[in-house]
This record gives C-alpha cells, sequence and structure tokens, in this order.
C-alpha cells in the first residue's frame, strides 16, 4: 500500500471518524427509542377536559353577562367533529347603547383531543364559504395580565357586499394546544406531532362581535381588536384553569422513571 493509500486509511478509520460514527449511532439510539416510546406517526393519546365546557360558570365575569346559546346546526356541528364545543353571546354591560356592535360578544370555543394528524378548521376558510373576503389579517400578541402572559393571536377582517351594505366583521382566534398558545395551525401540528409527546389536545377560541340583526352590523378592526383583549383577560382563567387539561401533570406522568437500584 502507498504513503498515500495509507493516510487516507487512516484518516477514515482513525478517532475522529470513529467518535463521529459512536455519535450518530447513540443518536440514533435514542431519537428511534423516544419516536417509538411516544408513538411517533401514530395516534396521540386523549387527554379529556377537566370539566365540560358546557358547564362553565357565566356568573361573576366582571361586567359581561351571559345572555344566550348560539344554535349550531347538525350539519355545522357535523363539520367541526369536536369531543366538546360551545357557542355563547355575551353582553358587555358597560356599553349601553343597545346598537352598539360592541356590546354583544361572541365567544366560540371547540375542543379536539387524541387521534392523527388533527387539521384546525380556521374562519380563514369558513367565512370564504360564506361569500366574505379577507381584507385585513396579521398575526400578533395580546397581553393577558390576568394569565401572565402574552397570548399569540390571528385578527382577520372580512368583507362582504350585498344589497344591504358593506358588513366588515373583525374575528380573532387563538388555539391552546399541548399547554401554550398558538396562533397558526403550522404551530398546532408541531405541537401536536412532536415525537416527545404522548398525548395532543388543541383548543380553538374564537371571538367576534355585534347582534343578530343588519342594523347592528360590526365594530371597527381596531375596536374589536382592544375588546376582545378586555373580554379574554376575563374569560381566559376561567376556561384555561376550570376546563383545560393541566398539560404539566399529563407530561409529567409520562416521564421516564429514574433507575435508583444501582
Amino acid at each position: 500500500m502507498t504513503n498515500h493509500h495509507r493516510a487516507r486509511a487512516h484518516g477514515l478509520l482513525g478517532i475522529p471518524f470513529l467518535l463521529a460514527c459512536a455519535l450518530l449511532l447513540g443518536a440514533h439510539f435514542f431519537v428511534g427509542q423516544t419516536f417509538f416510546k411516544n408513538g411517533f406517526g401514530q395516534e396521540k393519546e386523549m387527554l379529556e377536559l377537566r370539566k365540560p365546557l358546557g358547564q362553565m360558570s357565566k356568573e361573576n365575569l366582571d361586567r359581561y353577562n351571559f345572555k344566550t346559546n348560539l344554535n349550531i346546526s347538525p350539519e355545522v356541528e357535523d363539520a367541526l367533529g369536536a369531543k366538546d364545543y360551545l357557542s355563547w353571546l355575551f353582553v358587555d354591560s358597560s356599553v349601553k347603547d343597545l346598537k352598539d356592535p360592541l356590546r354583544y360578544i361572541r365567544l366560540f370555543v371547540t375542543y379536539y383531543s387524541g387521534g392523527r394528524d388533527l387539521v384546525p378548521h380556521t374562519p380563514d376558510e369558513c367565512f370564504l364559504g360564506a361569500g366574505y373576503q379577507a381584507i385585513e389579517k396579521d398575526n400578533m400578541t395580546l397581553p393577558i395580565n390576568s394569565l401572565d402572559l402574552d397570548m399569540s393571536i390571528r385578527a382577520l377582517t372580512f368583507q362582504k357586499s350585498d344589497v344591504f351594505g358593506r358588513d366588515k366583521p373583525t374575528v380573532l382566534y387563538t388555539f391552546h394546544c399541548n399547554g401554550d398558545f398558538t396562533e397558526t395551525r403550522t404551530g398546532v401540528r408541531a405541537r401536536i406531532n412532536s415525537p416527545l409527546n404522548k398525548y395532543a389536545y388543541f383548543c380553538k377560541i374564537e371571538i367576534s362581535f355585534g347582534g343578530a340583526s343588519r342594523d347592528i352590523g360590526s365594530p371597527e378592526r381596531s375596536e374589536s381588536i382592544e375588546a376582545a383583549r378586555e373580554f379574554l383577560n376575563v374569560i381566559l382563567p376561567r376556561l384555561v384553569n376550570d376546563h383545560l387539561p393541566d398539560w404539566e401533570s399529563a407530561t409529567r406522568e409520562n416521564e421516564p422513571v429514574a433507575d435508583t437500584s444501582s
């Protein structure tokens, strides 16, 4: 063997090469075991709500008074495929004008858990199907002081032209997914499909304003965003602390137990 070939063989089988092989094999073993243990590519296990959404207390919500359930047709309910949901109308008692759209708050919450590669439904598509066009859409953060966090949320303003005028409703929504807030479907999928998680759930929280009659209309976009922030500061602690799963507890139970026999 020539000196050149000896040097090349030494480089291929030297200590750096062997260390690299060992690291790759270790990573393959560790990641493979983690993927297998947590069911990567398989259905995630379900996490039950602490209490059904429909049992949420409607009392002592500051200036917000529960008005009524907003009925959903059987067809829409079937399309949602949600494990649990609520669709409620609240009245902001601080707004005295009965025709002010900010007086009326629609809260729509859906919950999903378990399964495989769940795809969240969002107003982006639903409003298009109803003949609206999105004219402004932004992902932003809102300070939720009652939970001591800045919450990611998406704000969409739509427009629909018809013989009765040009309605421009603004809808805001966010997801609480595996213990954290995210405003995008991509964020939900990343959390749900993570090989590190045995369980998976997400809850979509959607806020909009305005009454059922056409003469009330919709508030301005900036007004809707601020009013949503104020309402979410009141309703979110009740939803997160009383109803949504305790993610920290669920993941703690799934952690491997340390071997103390040695």
